[in-house]
């Protein structure tokens, strides 16, 4: 649209707008963390902020995911379990949070799980060589 994308503006503006209580400008700051738009990938600073997200929606798919991944890097695999799976109350078909209920699973050791989550992965993304690689994984891991 002609519209030059400054990353690191945006999340500044957004971080003002959050420290003054805007929920939407939170739930941003966390994307941008997740993603790593403008900033290096942070899971904790994610974290941080969509905890605030959460206060007003406990359920949010993408503060869950934020969550999830936080705990995950910090092998926190059965709160990672949790989070993930709140994602996919709202967006059953989401195949970040089911391919990291793949990893979580394995890493739990509850290999069918792990597999399930996997296929289901793969079924919503069939040319992603990263599902591809996760249900690969979870059948070599499976007893």
């Amino acid at each position: 649209y002609g519209v030059e994308r400054d990353f690191r503006h945006a999340l500044e503006l957004y971080m003002r707008a959050s420290e003054c209580g805007d929920g939407k400008a939170s739930y941003n700051v966390a994307i941008f963390y997740l993603k790593g738009d403008g900033v290096e990938k942070n899971y904790a600073e994610a974290r941080r902020y969509a905890a605030a997200v959460m206060q007003n929606d406990p359920d949010d798919p993408q503060a869950n995911f934020a969550m999830g991944m936080d705990a995950m890097m910090n092998k926190k695999y059965e709160e990672a379990q949790r989070y993930l799976e709140k994602v996919l109350k709202r967006r059953p078909n989401e195949p970040a949070a089911l391919n990291n209920l793949s990893i979580v699973c394995r890493k739990q050791r509850k290999y069918k799980e792990a597999e399930d989550y996997a296929r289901r992965a793969v079924d919503v993304l069939p040319g992603s060589p990263e599902v591809q690689s996760t249900l690969k994984d979870a059948l070599e891991k499976a007893p």
